[in-house]
Protein backbone atom coordinates (compact mmCIF):
# COMPACT_ATOMS: atom_id res chain seq x y z
CA UNK A 1 0.00 0.00 0.00
CA UNK A 2 1.24 3.02 -1.10
CA UNK A 3 1.82 6.43 1.25
CA UNK A 4 0.70 9.84 0.14
CA UNK A 5 1.58 13.07 1.31
CA UNK A 6 -0.30 16.59 0.74
CA UNK A 7 1.06 20.17 0.10
CA UNK A 8 -0.35 22.54 2.95
CA UNK A 9 -0.57 26.05 3.69
CA UNK A 10 0.07 25.93 7.39
CA UNK A 11 -0.69 28.61 9.74
CA UNK A 12 0.11 29.48 13.20
CA UNK A 13 -0.79 32.47 15.11
CA UNK A 14 1.32 33.79 18.25
CA UNK A 15 -0.15 35.39 21.39
CA UNK A 16 1.47 38.66 20.17
CA UNK A 17 -1.24 38.65 17.13
CA UNK A 18 1.40 37.95 14.35
CA UNK A 19 1.16 35.01 12.08
CA UNK A 20 4.19 32.76 10.29
CA UNK A 21 2.73 31.32 7.09
CA UNK A 22 4.94 27.70 5.54
CA UNK A 23 4.09 25.41 2.90
CA UNK A 24 4.83 22.01 3.73
CA UNK A 25 4.39 17.89 2.49
CA UNK A 26 2.26 16.03 5.17
CA UNK A 27 0.85 12.71 5.44
CA UNK A 28 -2.17 12.99 3.95
CA UNK A 29 -3.93 11.24 7.21
CA UNK A 30 -2.94 14.92 8.22
CA UNK A 31 -3.83 16.82 5.59
CA UNK A 32 -7.36 18.33 6.77
CA UNK A 33 -8.47 22.01 6.70
CA UNK A 34 -8.72 23.14 10.06
CA UNK A 35 -6.72 20.39 11.83
CA UNK A 36 -4.32 21.60 14.48
CA UNK A 37 -0.54 20.24 13.91
CA UNK A 38 2.28 20.13 15.49
CA UNK A 39 5.58 20.33 13.39
CA UNK A 40 9.32 19.22 13.44
CA UNK A 41 11.73 21.98 12.41
CA UNK A 42 15.28 22.12 13.17
CA UNK A 43 14.85 19.65 16.04
CA UNK A 44 12.42 21.30 17.92
CA UNK A 45 8.75 21.04 17.94
CA UNK A 46 5.82 23.40 17.77
CA UNK A 47 2.94 22.81 18.62
CA UNK A 48 -0.20 25.33 16.93
CA UNK A 49 0.30 25.21 13.30
CA UNK A 50 -3.33 24.86 10.89
CA UNK A 51 -3.86 23.55 8.08
CA UNK A 52 -5.08 26.52 6.15
CA UNK A 53 -5.17 24.70 2.11
CA UNK A 54 -4.98 21.27 1.27
CA UNK A 55 -3.03 21.15 -2.42
CA UNK A 56 -1.46 18.82 -4.77
CA UNK A 57 -0.91 14.66 -3.87
CA UNK A 58 2.32 12.34 -4.23
CA UNK A 59 3.15 9.14 -2.88
CA UNK A 60 5.24 9.88 0.28
CA UNK A 61 8.62 7.99 -1.66
CA UNK A 62 8.85 10.87 -3.96
CA UNK A 63 8.42 13.91 -1.75
CA UNK A 64 11.23 12.51 0.47
CA UNK A 65 13.79 12.10 -2.31
CA UNK A 66 12.72 15.62 -4.04
CA UNK A 67 13.26 16.40 -0.21
CA UNK A 68 16.98 15.20 0.23
CA UNK A 69 17.68 15.87 -3.39
CA UNK A 70 16.75 20.10 -2.35
CA UNK A 71 18.55 19.51 1.00
CA UNK A 72 22.12 18.71 -1.31
CA UNK A 73 21.42 21.03 -4.06
CA UNK A 74 21.75 23.44 -0.96
CA UNK A 75 24.25 22.40 0.76
CA UNK A 76 26.18 21.72 -2.54
CA UNK A 77 25.67 25.51 -3.56
CA UNK A 78 26.50 26.90 0.39
CA UNK A 79 23.22 28.41 0.74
Amino acid sequence: MTDYSRQCVLINANANGGKKIKTSWIPEKFAIVGKVLKLKENGEWEDGWEVFKVGTRLDSKTVNENSQLHKKHRKDCDI
